[in-house]
């Protein structure tokens, strides 16, 4: 009986999930409160109504309040501090981002999505030093390299190191293919990329 009642919660959880990544948060939030009326533990269905939330526009109260069960119920989950900073900067307030994305940073310290994101906040709030401590890490960990080089790339022309820049560009287009990098080199550079 246990185990039907496990699976049962964790396909309602699975669904919500599958709505929201298509954009129906009405149909995901009503999912992920089924999954919670069979686990009132699930940390994973608070992150879903909290999402669900945002995507039909409710206030930032409501939200954060269902991010912090979430993070209440499973603190050790870094994911859950990284998808309420993500809500925070989203929604203009690069401080408070900035701090979630530092407790999933603690939480997990070579994750190369985390260290990216803190590199950007600090390139938005100016700190430019900060913010290459924070994409040069990030280049060193293991992984897709292409948002690490691209954060590099907007530090360097803040700093106003164009040629750095370029360098990073060129590294996308040449290792990852990268589009929009060719496109910036021609654009910027006058050099027509093979």
């Amino acid at each position: 009986f246990a185990s039907a009642w496990i699976f049962a919660e964790q396909r309602l959880a699975k669904n919500a999930d599958k709505y929201l990544f298509q954009k129906d948060p009405a149909t995901a939030f009503a999912y992920a409160e089924r999954a919670l009326r069979l686990m009132p533990a699930d940390d994973r269905a608070y992150s879903i109504l909290a999402a669900a939330a945002a995507q039909r526009g409710e206030k930032e109260s409501v939200v954060t309040d269902y991010y912090r069960r979430a993070i209440a119920l499973n603190p050790r989950f870094a994911f859950s501090h990284k998808d309420l900073g993500d809500y925070y900067y989203h929604h203009g307030r690069i401080d408070a981002a900035e701090a979630e994305y530092l407790r999933a940073l603690q939480l997990y310290p070579n994750s190369l999505d985390f260290l990216v994101r803190l590199a950007r906040v600090n390139r938005l709030k100016g700190n430019l030093a900060g913010a290459e401590k924070y994409a040069r890490q990030a280049l060193g960990v293991r992984g897709n390299r292409s948002l690490a080089l691209w954060e590099m790339a907007k530090i360097k022309l803040a700093q106003g190191q164009r040629d750095d820049m370029f360098k990073l560009l060129r590294e996308l287009w040449e290792k990852h293919q990268d589009f929009g990098a060719k496109r910036l080199l021609e654009k910027y550079s006058g050099e027509k990329t093979p």
